[in-house]
């Protein structure tokens, strides 16, 4: 959930650049999704580029959604050994756990400030984004906020998307506090299958030809987007349309077909010009393996002697390594008129080191070495480099350390050049009785989940439990009771209010058995 929120500003607020970029390279992906091992704070060091240190403390609800993030840093030009406050990021979620409202303050620029809002409908469909910023507002400035509303019919499809802008109230020429339609997208159905869209936009903001500022709210098409589909209902043909603002019409710009054979798929991609079909991109066929990789043709059309000719065969093959796959990519040399090998990616065991070896003839040959400690985790990679007519050279190396409950603590970064590091060390939350991997191993699947009634276990667990404990997205203990009858008869949700809960089963000496998040509809 905590990355989520970040993408989200990471699309619309570029001041917010450092924040972002911390979280999402220090969090490790062990704290996302659904975790019950929780970070408290990250600490990152390095010797080059600003800032020198970074300080990230973060805060959980019950359900481990980040709550509150803090940031500080350390930099050059900072007071040596004092960490300065830089950001702290706010989010709060909807009693079944989904993201519904974010606030960001920069603390370096005290005017700055970012907010984030979504609400969902009986349904759960996404209804409203709605994203603040506060900036001065200045002739051809971005909007103080933005709103992203989706309309559904009573089918439940997606019927019409709105974004709509507004400025403050220092803003000339548009009128404060008004709310202006910026950009629209009508999706038409046929049979429940989407067949148009249709998007236009309001230029708002643009310069005319006497370069000046001008705001003009009525909407312009920009483009259509048409479907079509075979018997089974699978898309096979996709068009782009263009608007022709000087002629007042649509013209063809993309259209792509599609034929389905069993697990192959073949594509045709062409483009228009002046209204005329052009055979300009390529023809691909794609085959779908039994181990789901995928092997894939690429053709491209030769005008002059009007005629598919070969381009790309690529296709996947199981390794000397269990669980990983060799890549191989070949081109078509049309002097020899044969296949010739282009890029290659292999894994291969070099005594207790995993290989990964990588050649294309445009980039140097590449060899990632991977070590493993007994408990499974990769404790150490070192990446070396081979540019052409010379010897490997040394790029980079990382080492990681873990805790007892294989909690990474800390990622160490060694580059070549100019002897650069870094340095992350991760502060976990303590554990008592379990640790992830334990509770992954124990973890008990619910059914059904959404439940409206009854709750039950799909499979056995190691010891029965004494016990359950069910509680909120606060943390409150709201149902428990004895544990004996659970794996038979269930547990009776009935009167719980709708929401996402967690269900925690323990043992007789108090031990945590599993963690299990669920739905009451």
């Amino acid at each position: 959930m905590s990355l989520f929120i970040i993408s989200c500003v990471s699309s619309f607020s570029q001041r917010s650049y450092h924040s972002i970029n911390f979280f999402e390279d220090y969090l490790p992906a062990r704290i996302q999704g659904d975790t019950v091992s929780s970070i408290d704070s990250i600490v990152r060091e390095s010797n080059y580029g600003a800032p020198v240190a970074v300080f990230i403390a973060l805060k959980k609800d019950a359900g481990y959604n980040v709550t509150k993030g803090k940031v500080w840093l350390r930099g050059k030009d900072y007071t040596p050994g004092k960490f300065k406050k830089w950001d702290t990021l706010y989010a709060s979620y909807d009693n079944e756990g989904r993201f519904e409202k974010y606030a960001y303050l920069h603390h370096f620029y005290e005017d700055f400030d970012t907010m984030w809002a979504v609400e969902y409908d009986e349904n759960r469909n996404l209804v409203m984004r709605f994203r603040k910023d506060e900036v001065f507002c200045k002739t051809g400035n971005p909007p103080a906020a933005e709103k992203y509303i989706n309309i559904f019919d009573e089918n439940n499809l997606k019927i019409k998307s709105i974004m709509k802008v507004r400025w403050d109230d220092d803003c000339e020429p548009c009128a404060p506090d008004i709310w202006y339609d910026k950009y629209i997208v009508d999706y038409r159905y046929e049979n429940g299958l989407l067949k148009q869209e249709y998007h236009a936009m309001a230029p708002l903001y643009f310069k005319n030809e006497n370069k000046v500022d001008t705001f003009v709210t009525t909407m312009q098409p920009v483009k259509k987007m048409l479907y079509a589909y075979n018997e089974d209902d699978k898309l096979s043909e996709y068009t782009i349309m263009l608007w022709d603002g000087k002629n007042g019409i649509f013209k063809n710009y993309l259209n792509d077909t599609y034929d389905y054979k069993g697990d192959t798929v073949i594509s045709i991609r062409s483009f228009w010009k002046d209204n005329i079909m052009q055979w300009e991109n390529y023809y691909l066929f794609k085959k779908l393996t039994k181990d789901g990789h995928e092997e894939k043709f690429v053709m491209f059309w030769d005008k002059e002697n009007n005629k598919w000719i070969n381009d790309t065969h690529s296709y996947y093959v199981k390794s000397a390594i269990d669980g990983y796959y060799d890549y191989f990519e070949k081109k078509w040399n049309r002097e020899l008129k044969k296949w010739v090998d282009f890029t290659e990616k292999k894994y291969f065991y070099s005594g207790d080191t995993i290989v990964r070896l990588f050649e294309n003839p445009w980039f140097p040959t590449e060899k990632e070495l991977f070590l493993y400690d007994e408990r499974g985790n990769l404790v150490k990679n070192i990446l070396y480099q081979k540019p052409k007519d010379t010897g490997w050279h040394f790029v980079r190396e990382i080492t990681r350390k873990y805790d007892e409950l294989n909690n990474i603590v800390e990622k160490y970064t060694r580059l070549s050049f100019e002897d650069r590091y870094e340095k992350i060390r991760y502060y976990w939350q303590k554990q008592k009785t379990f640790t992830f991997e334990t509770l992954l191993e124990r973890a008990t699947l619910l059914y059904p989940n959404p439940a409206k009634a009854r709750l039950f276990l799909k499979k056995d667990i190691q010891a029965t439990p004494s016990r359950y404990e069910v509680y909120n997205v606060n943390g409150n203990l709201i149902l428990s009771g004895k544990g004996e009858s659970v794996e038979s008869q269930g547990i009776d949700i009935s009167t719980l209010p709708k929401g996402m809960y967690l269900l925690k089963l323990v043992d007789g000496k108090g031990a945590v058995l599993s963690l299990n998040k669920f739905i009451k509809m």
